[in-house]
């Protein structure tokens, strides 16, 4: 290891490292005469050219052995289950549009709420929540998450005995604080469990993951609300919905107390993820946020996905109007797609249309995925009405094609704009402002979605497209803004890309800068006169080496 000087040190520290295998009387000798120590002693340039290179070099990240395969597969596992478990139970609501309305009397505002309020509870309380579990071990971040699920359903299953809104939204903010302990999981997943090598494929089934258990809520929960509409059963979905998370609950501290050791991984990773203090992590925060090139980026895409995530919440309830009149089990067999859609376009159009992870290039892939999923919501909006079943799930499916790589492509451009702050901080402050910005859309959108309950004599009379005039041009505004706003503040960083595509071109430039620098560094030592200021600080901690070197042969010679 090589030790740098400090703030008011002098090179004369260095010198004394040097000098330290050197016997007592030899040391007084060198001492008593600096200038024959100054001409003898070669190893001061050695130590210049070693601390020249030392400071050039790159700042790499503290190096962490992976965990073992098993063990990577555990938790990765774990990690997805409860990805999915997350999902599915924040949108569990979003199937219930119509049986919310019939059997509680809720309008389209407070269910469309029910459905916001876990992103809109996660975006404020991610960075508190990450500002405490920043330096903790993934596994107690993970048993944390799934103790909040399962509170957050028992919550929830009290509104069949009291006040059903009040009892929901208080559920809501324990499943949104379950999402905050999660928004940080794929970073530190890729940060100390998985090689580097699978990190794609870490965010690709941690997305995937997701987007399958947003599916599920559409084919498991109207079979067992009734599926007809006017949720019968609600009650007791909601009570075998807090039966399952919280033995989900129980498996997942079960494995943890058998796969966290005492010492080792787990110490290292508290390690890596520690800051000296609170305070630390909080200027880290404040910093990303000051980020302007980052947040500019984060806003547009955040407005993209608010107009996803609009689409995907209101269609339940525009499929439940004349004419198609669809019941809520009929809605969830159409929409079942979207999901498997999705994760078609994570494996097919990500890697090999827009072929990301070999060029480093975000702006085309994202530009193109926003442009994708505007075309097909917008032709999904001309066909509702004027096609089946299976056209409507196709047309749906194709715009979670475009809309599950453009989470992807999210999560790395933002992780490459925060450099050189981690990515599992990043990630937290990133997600926050996503969450607002995304759960504040469809509110915007049912509002201009009138009127709240939708009674019509006949088909004929069905003013289906009158109510989609207001919310599609409200997501067209939504994805248009986002598209320019790439457009005209983002820009690829060549030379990062230059840099990244040739390693060894840059690791030999900085060899050769470290050499030269240090050349010109004793060069100028040897030519440049000391100053006076100097030279009377290295005399006078000369007479202090020169009073110990004597003290030390006195010592010696009396067999101290």
């Amino acid at each position: 290891m090589v030790r740098l000087k400090g703030h008011g040190e002098s090179s004369a520290y260095g010198s004394m490292d040097t000098m330290a295998g050197i016997s007592a009387e030899d040391r007084l000798k060198l001492l008593e005469n600096p200038k024959r120590r100054r001409d003898d002693d070669d190893s001061l340039t050695a130590l210049r050219e070693t601390l020249s290179t030392a400071i050039l070099a790159p700042k790499t990240p503290i190096p962490v052995e992976p965990a073992s395969e098993i063990s990577q597969a555990i938790i990765l596992f774990v990690s997805c289950l409860l990805a999915f478990a997350a999902a599915a139970t924040a949108l569990s609501l979003v199937p219930l549009f119509q049986s919310l309305r019939s059997s509680i009397g809720f309008s389209s505002f407070q269910v469309c709420f029910l459905n916001a309020a876990p992103l809109l509870f996660s975006a404020v309380t991610t960075l508190v929540v990450n500002n405490f579990v920043q330096s903790s071990p993934l596994w107690d971040v993970l048993a944390w998450a799934s103790l909040c699920l399962a509170l957050g359903c028992w919550i929830a299953s009290c509104s069949h005995y009291g006040s059903p809104l009040e009892y929901l939204a208080l559920g809501q903010l324990f499943v949104g604080v379950t999402i905050a302990f999660l928004s940080g999981t794929p970073a530190k997943l890729c940060a100390f469990w998985m090689a580097e090598e699978k990190h794609a494929w870490t965010h690709t089934l941690w997305v995937s993951s997701a987007l399958l258990g947003s599916s599920f809520a559409f084919l498991a929960v109207p079979p067992m609300v009734g599926g007809d509409g006017q949720g019968r059963h609600l009650g007791s979905f909601l009570l075998w919905r807090a039966v399952l998370t919280t033995g989900l609950a129980a498996a997942v501290i079960g494995v943890r107390g058998g796969m966290v050791p005492s010492s080792g991984p787990e110490r290292d990773e508290s390690l890596l993820y520690r800051y000296r203090s609170s305070s630390e992590a909080t200027m880290s925060f404040a910093e990303l946020l000051r980020n302007k090139k980052l947040m500019y980026v984060v806003v547009a895409l955040g407005l993209a996905m608010g107009g996803i995530f609009s689409f995907f919440m209101l269609l339940p309830y525009l499929l439940s109007l004349p004419p198609h009149n669809y019941t809520p089990l009929q809605a969830g067999q159409v929409l079942c797609l979207l999901a498997p859609m999705g994760i078609v376009g994570l494996f097919v159009v990500k890697g090999n249309l827009l072929d990301l992870p070999n060029n480093g290039r975000y702006k085309q892939p994202i530009l193109v995925t926003i442009g994708g999923t505007a075309f097909f919501v917008f032709i999904f909006v001309m066909v509702l009405g004027r096609t089946h079943e299976l056209g409507l799930a196709l047309v749906g499916g194709a715009v979670f094609l475009f809309a599950a790589p453009l989470l992807f492509f999210s999560q790395q451009v933002t992780a490459d704009l925060s450099y050189p702050h981690a990515e599992h901080v990043s990630s937290v402050v990133v997600t926050a402002v996503l969450e607002l910005i995304v759960a504040i859309c469809p509110l915007i959108s049912v509002a201009l979605t009138h009127p709240f309950v939708a009674e019509y004599d006949s088909e004929d009379s069905s003013p289906t497209g009158w109510i989609l005039s207001y919310g599609s041009a409200f997501w067209m505004l939504l994805f248009a803004t986002s598209f320019l706003m790439i457009v005209t503040f983002y820009k690829d960083d060549e030379r990062k890309i230059f840099i990244d595509s040739h390693p060894q071109v840059i690791a030999s430039l900085t060899t050769k800068v470290a050499s030269d620098l240090s050349q010109a560094r004793a060069f100028s030592e040897m030519v440049i006169p000391m100053p006076e200021k100097f030279v009377r600080e290295e005399e006078s901690m000369l007479d202090h080496e020169r009073r110990e070197a004597a003290r030390d042969v006195r010592w010696s010679r009396h067999g101290v």
